[in-house]
């Protein structure tokens, strides 16, 4: 991949990015502010995951546990490419965020979201309310992703083959 015009650390995130290339459905960059909650939420999720505070729950700890993990380094991996900025880079961060969508089904599947009575209020949070938040935000973003990297194949066939009039 080539190099980035800045980098991540340098400042660039992941709202100025979406906005440097626009989709039908691209949110407003203070839309990406919904992040501080949905991490806020996990957090909470790996405070009660503690085992002297989860009791032994095998909802948190076997039917969530790894795949939560994996969502993790799919999320990180997905961030980090795509404020990268460039047409490639924008592709393959489509990869990681279907494998970071594919997990939070999973894990929403595994831990019967909203069917299941909880132990707690708090694990209700914990659980329902943290991973259909993160579980919609990602499925938005990773539609938006499809369309911008459709997009930019587009344009990038329409610069390659000048003149060519048949869609």
């Amino acid at each position: 991949l080539p190099p980035p015009p800045r980098r991540a650390h340098q400042g660039i995130s992941v709202g100025e990015v979406s906005d440097a290339n626009p989709t039908d459905i691209t949110p407003a960059s203070y839309a990406f502010s919904i992040w501080g909650a949905i991490y806020t939420l996990l957090a909470l999720f790996c405070v009660l995951s503690h085992p002297k505070l989860s009791s032994g729950s095998a909802l948190l700890t076997e039917r969530i546990g790894w795949l939560f993990v994996a969502t993790n380094v799919a999320n990180a991996a997905w961030i980090c490419t795509f404020v990268w900025g460039s047409a490639p880079a924008v592709w393959v961060s489509t990869v990681f965020i279907a494998a970071l969508e594919a997990c939070l089904i999973a894990i929403y599947l595994r831990a019967n979201c909203w069917r299941e009575k909880r132990a707690s209020l708090l694990e209700f949070v914990a659980v329902d309310v943290a991973f259909s938040a993160y579980l919609g935000w990602v499925t938005v973003s990773s539609h938006d992703l499809s369309l911008r990297s459709s997009a930019e194949q587009r344009r990038s066939e329409s610069v390659s083959r000048p003149g060519r009039d048949d869609p």
